[in-house]
């Protein structure tokens, strides 16, 4: 029996909403759970049992079992109720989305401290298209500017996604996960970060009233400390390189959810939103410059304009000091990084660096490295014309200028994300 457009308030009572299905779950403090066997209604509060994962909340009343198989459950799609609980109409997360390993397929709950597979792989999120992640926190996002600029005779368009809560394009990541996590329960969480994606984790969570715990190298600019620590979260500073601080990590992971820019979908499905701004704004452009570290950005538009349905060349900047990705994608060897002025791009060993070359070889696009110096005097550029940009945006800039320095077609639609703003600096 299909409960496609029905409305669940509290109190109300579904019978045989489900074939074969023993186990109802509503989301959330006003949730109601209905083992539909034995005509009774449940609240949170109960003892569940989803195969070999237990979920136990305060006890209220008579602990009931009830068993479901999950391989065999599907949510129904449920609108929001005029005058009921948010809570209530929002889809139980993790009966409708999961992980899947990338490798082997494996099903992960997206609640769970798996941050990736026992085999290795990484997670990918599974979902149908139409399932929407409930968005209850706010910062006041905006639709960040696209604005025309001739810089050096190349006109390009570019991309002010430093006009983000906590002034960096990470949020549009932070505001998704952080969301889903808030639906999930999550009380608690841990993130590594070379500064921006952790303002915007700990922004997100402060927001959301979840505690947070952001691992940072301890050379990380002093602004972007200062911003972070402005949230209340605990910063946890990890001597020697980015790469250190990613291990160092993985230790508290294994307590605390790991609110990854780096491992969570969750997070890319956020940054999705990039593509579909800017086909909003001026449609699919012909050629996309981004800055690439851990690859947040570069997947995530990647994966919003293959759901549009076209792809501009992707054309990944790097800078020479630390180019992984520079190195894999030309074959070249790498022998690790030394440091740069574009910290947020330092990243020597990126978890997803195959996807990367693989969205970007789809794309036709290219990897290509700058040194610091360009990277300066692309910020000194943009500030010239009104833009304060920190040095990691500055490396696209420099890389695009580098790239178009013959044969440019001014015909072509060229963008540039902005992707922070140099007061972190």
């Amino acid at each position: 029996m299909s409960t496609k457009g029905t409305c669940i308030t509290p109190g109300y009572t579904l019978l045989n909403a489900f074939d074969d299905l023993r186990l109802v779950k509503l989301y959330e403090e006003h949730g109601i759970i209905l083992d539909k066997t034995a005509n009774k209604k449940l609240r949170l509060g109960d003892k569940i049992q989803l195969k070999s994962n237990y979920y136990i909340f305060p006890f209220a009343a008579s602990i009931i079992r009830c068993i479901v198989w999950m391989e065999r459950m599907r949510w129904m799609n449920v609108p929001f109720c005029a005058g009921g609980s948010p809570n209530i109409a929002t889809k139980a997360m993790e009966a409708i989305m999961n992980f899947n390993c990338s490798m082997c397929g494996k099903e992960y709950p997206i609640g769970g401290l798996d941050y990736q597979c026992a085999c290795g792989g990484l997670f990918k999120l599974t979902k149908k298209k139409e399932e929407k992640i409930a968005t209850t926190v706010s910062l006041g996002e905006v639709k960040t500017p696209l604005v025309k600029k001739k810089l050096l005779q190349r006109e390009v368009y570019l991309k002010i996604d430093y006009m983000s809560p906590s002034g960096s394009f990470k949020d549009r990541g932070a505001f998704v996960l952080i969301n889903a996590l808030k639906e999930l329960g999550i009380k608690e969480v841990v993130e590594d970060s070379s500064g921006n994606a952790g303002a915007a984790i700990a922004a997100y969570c402060a927001a959301a009233g979840i505690r947070c715990n952001i691992y940072l190298p301890e050379g990380t600019s002093a602004g972007k400390i200062k911003q972070i620590s402005a949230y209340k979260a605990n910063v946890v500073k990890i001597p020697g390189t980015r790469g250190d601080t990613a291990k160092a990590i993985l230790g508290a992971a294994d307590k605390t959810y790991y609110a990854s820019h780096m491992y969570n979908p969750l997070f890319f499905e956020g940054t999705k939103s990039f593509a579909y701004e800017l086909n909003e704004q001026i449609g699919v452009p012909d050629y996309l410059f981004v800055p690439a570290g851990g690859g947040t950005l570069l997947l995530g538009a990647y994966m919003g304009f293959c759901e549009i349905g076209k792809l501009p060349r992707i054309i990944a900047v790097q800078t020479k000091n630390c180019a992984p990705l520079f190195s894999k994608f030309h074959h070249q060897p790498f022998n690790g990084c030394l440091p740069t002025i574009a910290e947020g791009i330092a990243i020597p060993e990126p978890k997803r660096i195959d996807e990367m070359i693989d969205a970007i070889r789809q794309s036709r696009g290219d990897v290509i490295i700058v040194d610091d110096d360009q990277v300066i005097a692309a910020q000194n550029l943009l500030g010239e014309t009104g833009f304060y940009i920190e040095p990691t945006a500055g490396a696209a800039v420099a890389g695009m200028l580098q790239y178009l320095n013959e044969g440019y077609d001014n015909k072509l639609k060229i963008v540039v994300p902005l992707t922070g703003i140099g007061l972190k600096k």
